[in-house]
């Protein structure tokens, strides 16, 4: 899939209201138990890679590591967003296919 593709994904589920954006929203809502996916933009960084990686593994919530923090924000109606997390499951769901998970990703953040 496209990364226009996936970017309207994006769009869609913020407009569904199955999006949060932002390290403080997505930090909250990841330690009640809220999200099945969390999208961290490629160019954030790497202290907030890390941090996000590891809250949501703890919590059982997937990562998949997508875009720019410019693009994300631009499709959330916002400014920068480092992270987004998705709750709408036909949107995670669909998000995790399109989305590729590196096998080293683990490896990266341990």
């Amino acid at each position: 899939m496209t990364s226009s593709r996936i970017y309207g994904l994006i769009g869609l589920a913020t407009k569904a209201g199955a999006l949060l954006s932002g390290n403080v929203a997505c930090e909250a809502a990841i330690r009640r138990g809220k999200g099945g996916l969390l999208i961290i933009a490629e160019d954030s960084a790497d202290g907030t890679k890390e941090k996000f990686f590891k809250l949501a593994m703890g919590k059982g919530v997937a990562v998949r590591l997508f875009g720019t923090c410019v693009g994300l924000g631009k499709y959330c109606g916002k400014d920068k967003r480092s992270v987004v997390l998705i709750s709408g499951k036909g949107f995670e769901e669909e998000l995790m296919k399109s989305i590729t998970c590196p096998s080293e990703l683990a490896d990266y953040f341990s």
